[in-house]
């Protein structure tokens, strides 16, 4: 079975090709193998999501200059849940594909990096930057052996104005002076909330990834060596900004969400729409 969805490409061609592009590494580096190929115009994947809460045997994207479509097929055992869901299941394809490209990005005079750990609200600050104008993107894991080497491939920060979640927020030092003017934003929370909710990004879904190893230095799930990492970063962040307030927001998004805070230090308008709640699946 097909579930099919589609939107206009409002972000063009150009921006809808580094969209592609840069999930299918999303999805290799997650499944540690080819799973995702990108021609330029058409992307196809198997055996993950992308960033879609919806999983299916295969999937292909396809791009031109007005329209993105997409096609999801279902094997025999998710045939009947798809089908039996299927208005909302292509609705929630179609919100998907507009979050992405359905979105006309303005110019920005800087860019907006979010330096704060996973299980932040990382996922909501990016929502709410792509709402307020801002061409993002979403977790760069590939960055990691660059990193691992000495040598950090910022190049990415060249594609996009906001950057958010791992491995951004060990780069906040590279990025302050490799892009002078840029804001920065330390997501946080109460650290046993945070703890609770990253013990099951590691050990239910990101068991023994090589980036939470690089990051606490463990391979499972430790919760004082946790604690004492996340901390310490937070700690380091604020330390380092101390001297430029305006260049940094610390904000808890988890507890307090709203527009108020992020648009006063960005210095855009409010938006008429309810601040994003996004990757709330464990909190």
């Amino acid at each position: 079975m097909k579930l099919v969805a589609s939107v206009p490409n409002v972000v063009g061609l150009e921006r809808a090709r580094l969209i592609a592009r840069d999930e299918a590494r999303v999805q290799n580096h997650f499944a540690r193998s080819e799973v995702a190929r990108f021609d330029g115009h058409v992307l196809e994947w198997h055996g993950n999501t992308l960033g879609i809460d919806l999983r299916s045997e295969r999937a292909r994207l396809e791009l031109d200059a007005t329209e993105v479509r997409l096609t999801m097929e279902y094997g025999l055992a998710r045939t009947l849940p798809a089908l039996t869901r299927r208005d909302r299941y292509e609705a929630h394809l179609s919100a998907w594909l507009g979050d992405l490209f359905g979105r006309d990005y303005e110019q920005h005079d800087h860019k907006v990096f979010c330096v704060g750990f996973q299980r932040t609200g990382t996922t909501s600050m990016l929502d709410a930057l792509r709402r307020l104008g801002y061409f993002g993107h979403h977790d760069v894991p590939w960055l990691l052996p660059s990193i691992q080497a000495g040598r950090p491939d910022l190049s990415i920060a060249d594609d996009y104005d906001a950057l958010a979640d791992n491995p951004i927020p060990l780069l906040y030092r590279e990025l302050d002076e490799a892009y002078p003017g840029s804001r920065f934003i330390l997501t946080e929370r109460p650290t046993d909330a945070w703890l609770r909710s990253v013990r099951y990004l590691v050990e239910d879904w990101a068991a023994e990834f090589p980036m939470e190893e690089h990051i606490y230095g463990v391979r499972r799930f430790d919760p004082d060596v946790y604690r004492e990492r996340y901390e310490r970063h937070n700690h380091e962040v604020r330390d380092y900004f101390a001297d430029r307030p305006s260049a940094l927001l610390v904000i808890d998004i988890t507890s307090s969400p709203g527009w108020g805070a992020v648009c006063d230090f960005l210095g855009v308008p409010v938006p008429a729409e309810p601040f994003p709640r996004s990757g709330q699946q464990a909190t």
